[in-house]
């Protein structure tokens, strides 16, 4: 399993980027909350795909993506969007 990590300005695309990557290998993990942000993504990202999360800490991401990488053998990309909110929350956790 590799990492990679895309960073860049607030709308330079990262997430739009998301739409290029087959939807069928794909899980998105929307820490944010805020949805993908191209027209139409909710029909390729949804829970009923099993392909669309909102983890709001890191310790629920984490149990997301073991429990993908553990079962989920035709998932070949996890997004994690973004790791920034995970760690603000995290922060905010008492």
């Amino acid at each position: 399993m590799r990492m990679i990590m895309i960073s860049g300005q607030a709308a330079s695309g990262k997430t739009t980027g998301v739409e290029t990557l087959d939807a069928k290998t794909t899980v998105a993990l929307d820490c944010d909350g805020k949805g993908l942000s191209w027209t139409g993504w909710k029909k390729a990202y949804n829970v009923e795909n099993k392909n669309y999360f909102k983890p709001t800490t890191v310790s629920e991401a984490y149990k997301y993506i073991k429990a993908i990488h553990d079962k989920r053998t035709e998932v070949k990309v996890i997004v994690l969007d973004t790791i920034s909110t995970l760690m603000s929350n995290s922060e905010m956790e008492i």
